[in-house]
């Protein structure tokens, strides 16, 4: 894991003309740290590196040479979980990582956004134009980028056991007159879901413009996640669908925009997916729900409806046999009142010609 984790940042240092980056690791004997970066340096002796105890404190450097471990007698304040200093075109990034994975980055005119790491997110959730904090699951994110990645490979475990442990990471980029400090926090800090993203990224094609859209509204966590869906929902690609039906068991907004745009495409082949999401749906999810059931029962086969099992799903077998009685009451409605429009408007032409005939 961490030779692949050495080769894809030395071909990113190479890339960005960066000299290095360096992380200041102060000791943790009683593993308190963030619990991703607490796996990260039990692993080092696993992999190649020198060092008799991981948790004591250590300085690694890596550049294009590759990763060197050695121990450091720098003094930590207390509470400091992670140091580093990242160096782009001649000019340093400094970040800090307490004990409780909140970690922020400091460097003049937006330099702290122009490092590969850091890229990625930005251009995924468009930091630099957000109104305030954004919130996404690192594991989706960082999933959604390793396709036609080896999960056994070095990088496939780095990157989803990393992701996995980080958990969810909340971003905000402030300006600080001409500083720009990025401030985020997971369970991993900043530094090693942003390597994570960056890694995964650089081994998949770009995607296209419905599968960013999907994995955004895969791992986002805020409003971000809603705009994906209503994408998605407008969106003409085949694959479009797929996603909608697993937004069915996302929060409420998601939910709802995907039932909606699955019964306005008219896709019968996402009813088996809509029962199943109300057994477990809430209060303000089973509206839409029961709706998109509605629609789509009409149009499934035989099969389709034996798989919805709608008698396994409480209260939707009622909804079912309520519906049909229903529409008999309001085409019955319907009838009588053309029915009396038909007598009323008869008894107006007759009225009117008895009135013309006597009128000379």
């Amino acid at each position: 894991m961490i030779r692949a984790l050495v080769a894809g940042c030395v071909t990113a240092v190479a890339a960005a003309g960066q000299t290095g980056i360096e992380i200041q690791l102060p000791a943790d004997p009683s593993r308190r740290g963030p619990p991703a970066l607490v796996q990260a340096r039990a692993m080092l002796p696993e992999f190649g590196a020198a060092v008799h105890d991981p948790f004591s404190a250590l300085r690694l450097e890596l550049d294009a040479d590759g990763l060197r471990v050695q121990p450091d007698a720098a003094p930590v304040p207390m509470g400091v979980a992670l140091r580093a200093k990242i160096t782009v075109d001649g000019e340093e990034i400094r970040a800090e990582c307490d004990q409780g994975g909140l970690e922020t980055w400091r460097a003049s005119h937006g330099r702290a956004l122009r490092t590969p790491t850091l890229r990625a997110l930005a251009a995924q959730f468009d930091l630099v134009r957000a109104p305030g904090p954004v919130w996404f699951d690192v594991a989706a994110l960082v999933g959604g980028r390793l396709a036609g990645v080896q999960m056994e490979s070095p990088l496939g475990r780095l990157s989803t056991l990393g992701a996995v442990e980080c958990g969810d990471l909340v971003v905000r980029l402030d300006r600080v007159g001409d500083d720009v400090v990025v401030v985020g926090r997971s369970r991993g800090g900043l530094l090693l879901p942003a390597l994570l993203l960056h890694l995964a990224a650089q081994n998949t094609p770009t995607p296209t413009s419905t599968q960013a859209w999907q994995l955004l509204a895969y791992a986002a966590r805020d409003s971000r996640r809603e705009e994906a869906t209503m994408h998605l929902a407008l969106a003409r690609d085949p694959t479009a669908p797929d996603a909608l039906r697993s937004l069915l068991f996302a929060d409420d907004m998601a939910c709802g925009r995907a039932a909606e745009a699955l019964a306005r495409r008219r896709e019968p082949e996402a009813l088996a997916r809509l029962t199943h999401a109300l057994r477990t749906a809430t209060p303000t999810q089973r509206p839409a729900l029961e709706a998109a059931v509605a629609t789509l029962w009409p149009l499934a086969d035989t099969a389709e409806r034996r798989r919805a099992r709608i008698d396994a799903t409480p209260g939707l077998v009622d909804t079912m046999t309520q519906a049909p009685a229903m529409s008999v009451g309001l085409l019955i409605a319907r009838a009588i009142t053309a029915l009396l429009l038909l007598i009323a408007g008869t008894f107006l032409v007759t009225a009117l010609h008895d009135r013309s005939a006597r009128d000379p």
